[in-house]
C-alpha cells in the first residue's frame, strides 16, 4: 500500500483490487497483473492474504508503467500496465 504508483481499493467480500499506474500518465491506473513464483495468478482483484502467508514471502517486486519485464506482460501483445511479483521461500 505504500508503494508509489499503487492503490488498493476495498472491494466486496474481502476482495480488494490492486491498481497500478499504467503508461497513460499520473492518473492512469489499471488492475495489476499478479504473479506468484513466476506464474500469473489474476489481475489484481483478490485478497493476497488468501494466496500466500506473509511469513512465506521471500521477496516482492513491483513494476509500474512501462517498466514491466517481458516475462510479466500479459494480454494482447502484453499490456504494460504493471505487475506485482511475489516470490515464496519454497
Amino acid at each position: 500500500r505504500m508503494i508509489p504508483g499503487m492503490r488498493v481499493l476495498p472491494g466486496e467480500m474481502g476482495r480488494n483490487t490492486l491498481l497500478i499506474r499504467g503508461p497513460g500518465g499520473a492518473d492512469a491506473f489499471c488492475p495489476a497483473n499478479v504473479y506468484l513464483d513466476g506464474v500469473r495468478i489474476f489481475d489484481g482483484a483478490t485478497e493476497l492474504d488468501f494466496l500466500v502467508r506473509p511469513q512465506d514471502v521471500m521477496a516482492v517486486e513491483v513494476y509500474t508503467g512501462i517498466r514491466v519485464p517481458p516475462q510479466f506482460l500479459y494480454g494482447d501483445g502484453g499490456r504494460p500496465c504493471g505487475a506485482v511479483v511475489i516470490w515464496t521461500k519454497r
